[in-house]
């Protein structure tokens, strides 16, 4: 993810930029509701810890990216209730594949921004 000891400086950012971390960010939010919210509706305990472990990375990811924004975001909870409604009518595995991807078809967990120095913070895989 982000190398240690990075010191990012929001005036390096450009605009496009920040739009695609804030993004990210609330990608990551909504992943941590919905994997808290599927840890707990979860009868399995395996699953269950698995699906505690994989919220508390995205909001660890969510973390590090709010350093970056500098800003909170909203959680859109409709986006949580669909992706938890799905994943408890058709399942858990295609519940979270379908969350990964997203709503637009495109993964955004990860992505590369380089800065005027060629320095590059984010490694990005899109999947469409």
């Amino acid at each position: 993810m982000f190398e240690k000891g990075d010191k990012l400086n929001m005036k390096k950012l450009n605009e496009a930029e920040i739009i695609e971390l804030k993004k990210a960010q609330k990608d990551e939010m909504v992943g941590t509701e919905v994997y808290e919210k599927l840890a707990k509706s979860t009868k399995d305990p395996h699953n269950a810890k698995i699906l505690k472990q994989i919220a508390q990375e995205e909001k660890k990811h969510a973390n590090i990216l709010k350093k970056y924004t500098g800003v909170d975001i909203k959680v859109n909870k409709f986006r949580v209730l669909f992706y938890v409604l799905v994943s408890r009518i058709f399942g858990l595995t295609f519940g979270v594949k379908l969350q990964e991807r997203g709503f637009d078809g495109i993964d955004y967990r990860y992505f590369s921004i380089t800065f005027h120095g060629g320095k590059r913070i984010f490694v990005h895989q899109v999947r469409g």
